[in-house]
């Protein structure tokens, strides 16, 4: 697919052919037309044209060259990994990275450090992430491997290293594969090319071409095959048109037939998986992933020659051209927040390495091609991107493409305007003093410089609050705002229904971006107060009573512990606040809706 040279994306041309990805001599027609591809890999600035409405930026990672790869950590740090061993962390929003790994790899031609995933649990029972990655392994043939490694901080530690998975011994540079994504079940797959031998993706006797799926959490040190899935998660032991069963490692295959997959992403919320088959002379495949299949390859190539039982013919094909070359990316468009709109509800974006541009499946039209809404010819919703390798969609719904060529980073496609993408109301009391009713705000861009307290209407039972009781602070890492009510007494906000406006002000915009851009529309967050609910539920009640005497008898604050007056103990004055509510029934307010 690429090799690397002093940080360059290098392809070898010559009069009468040029090697590609591909793998193969291309004729000399071709050999001359693709110049204009290679002289795109020049390191120089390229700025995508993305559809009206959207704008790109270089948001994450400018400098990191070589890329392959990149996943979230749940807490929202970016990891990119490169061919030649490194994986560079990235902090939300930052513009430089940080190297959290140096590995010794094998990066000849395709060759290198391909794929990152981190563990379903992570941050939550474990700190565990899984690299895909070539093992030079002295003077033996090299082979592909996926590790387990451990995370402290902003560093993969290299002594933490544990072999979940090995794949079978190299002979080509090319066809490795790569991709690594936990699926829905929290089992892992990985994708493996069939090493330049067309042969090995129609033989379960090796696991080259194929889709492996393995229960890391099974993992038993010095039993390989203790990663084998079993029970009702066990994988497929027969494929359609292949003779026998699979046995020992072997069966780690979950699919057949593939020729370089390169990329694959999983829907996250129903499961659906699509596959990213980079082809050979004529046609790119996006497949629909499925336990058993048999993709065809090399019996069929897209959708050539049809009729064939045993195959299932990939969902979406383009043919090859002198620059459209290599199917890459993939992510389903299902963020916690859709800044995008309804019409990108469940799309899946893809891009092609070599001609530059993105497209999008419609999730509503049986993932058919979109063809309305983008650029140039109505079907490439982005183009004059440079090399992309990967996409990623974030929580607050901008689109990330890795590219990479010439230092270009990664770089995120979102809305113009700015949008909130959450609200709500925090009442933990852990920050005293003072200060322990918030309100927080997240948004897509940063709005940090324009955000003031007047921004935000605040309505107690309908009647407006004084907004010299409001304060803010602005989080330009995570783009969030919090609004605090430290003028009240004790910092206490009276009981009530509140409802919190944080107004666009389209004709006079007071809340924006950087670029002048303004808040695209107004965000509302209802909440009320009870002091003495403890566990927030609208009604004192004796669930309540119990958790002030957790607090009071073990030294705990705030208030969800009973600290109902902010004082920084769960004391005797705290029963009498929630004597008071109970023995009157306090609930003065609905329970809002949303």
């Amino acid at each position: 697919m690429f090799s690397a040279a002093n940080g360059e994306v290098v392809f070898s041309a010559g009069r009468s052919n040029l090697t590609t990805r591909k793998g193969k001599l291309r004729s000399s027609a071709r050999a001359l037309i693709s110049a204009t591809y290679i002289e795109s890999l020049e390191p120089r600035q390229l700025f995508a044209t993305v559809p009206t409405g959207f704008q790109t930026d270089q948001a994450y990672g400018g400098g990191i060259t070589n890329g392959t790869a990149m996943d979230f950590s749940p807490d929202g740090r970016l990891w990119v990994t490169t061919q030649t061993g490194q994986v560079q962390v990235i902090q939300p929003n930052a513009t430089t990275s940080t190297n959290a790994i140096s590995l010794s790899v094998d990066s000849f031609f395709e060759r290198g450090l391909l794929g990152i995933a981190f563990h379903p649990q992570f941050g939550v029972s474990n700190s565990f992430v899984y690299l895909f990655y070539t093992d030079l392994n002295g003077a033996n043939p090299s082979f592909n491997k996926i590790s387990r490694f451990e995370v402290s901080g902003n560093t993969i530690l290299a002594g933490t290293e544990t072999v979940m998975f090995s794949f079978n011994l190299l002979n080509a540079g090319n066809h490795n594969g790569g991709a690594i994504h936990f699926g829905p079940e929290g089992l892992l797959y990985a994708m493996h090319g069939e090493n330049a031998v067309g042969s090995n993706a129609q033989s379960i006797a090796n696991l080259l071409g194929k889709t492996i799926r393995i229960d890391v959490d099974a993992f038993v040190a010095g039993n390989p095959l203790s990663v084998i899935p079993t029970g009702k998660e066990a994988n497929p032991t027969s494929f359609p048109g292949i003779a026998g069963s699979t046995s020992g490692i072997n069966q780690a295959i979950w699919a057949v037939g593939l020729r370089n997959p390169y990329t694959f992403a999983f829907h996250p919320a129903t499961g659906r998986m699509h596959i990213n088959d980079v082809g050979q002379d004529s046609w790119e495949e996006v497949n629909l992933g499925a336990a058993g299949s048999n993709y065809g390859w090399p019996t069929t190539e897209g959708n050539t020659p049809p009729g064939n039982a045993n195959v299932t013919y990939p969902l979406y094909t383009y043919q090859n051209t002198a620059s459209a070359i290599a199917v890459t990316g993939g992510s389903f468009y299902d963020p916690a927040f859709n800044q995008f709109g309804v019409d990108y509800d469940d799309d899946y974006f893809f891009a092609d390495l070599g001609a530059g541009w993105m497209r999008r499946l419609d999730g509503a039209n049986s993932y058919a091609i979109h063809n309305t809404g983008g650029v140039g010819n109505g079907i490439n919703w982005v183009t004059g991107a440079s090399t992309i390798v990967d996409v990623k969609v974030t929580d607050t719904g901008s689109l990330l493409f890795l590219q990479r060529g010439g230092a270009q980073g990664v770089r995120i496609v979102r809305t113009i305007n700015p949008q909130v993408a959450s609200s709500g109301f925090l009442y933990d009391g852990v920050i005293l003093p003072g200060a322990p009713h918030r309100v927080e705000f997240k948004f897509t861009n940063n709005v940090g410089a324009s955000l003031q307290p007047s921004d935000l209407q605040l309505l107690r039972n309908g009647t407006p609050v004084d907004s010299s009781n409001v304060a803010v602070a602005y989080n330009t890492t995570t783009n969030t705002a919090t609004f605090t009510f430290p003028g009240f007494t004790n910092g206490i906000l009276p009981n009530g229904s509140y409802t919190a406006t944080l107004v666009s002000s389209a004709g006079t915009p007071n809340v924006t971006d950087p670029e002048g851009d303004p808040l695209l529309a107004d965000s509302v967050a209802n909440f009320f107060v009870l002091a003495g609910d403890a566990d927030h539920n609208g009604v004192i009640d004796f669930d309540d009573y119990s958790l002030i005497d957790n607090g009071f008898n073990n030294n705990r604050t705030g208030f969800l512990n009973g600290d109902f007056d902010y004082n920084g103990i769960v004391d005797f004055d705290d029963y009498s606040i929630i004597d008071n509510g109970f023995n009157n029934q306090n609930r003065p307010f609905a329970l809002p809706t949303d």
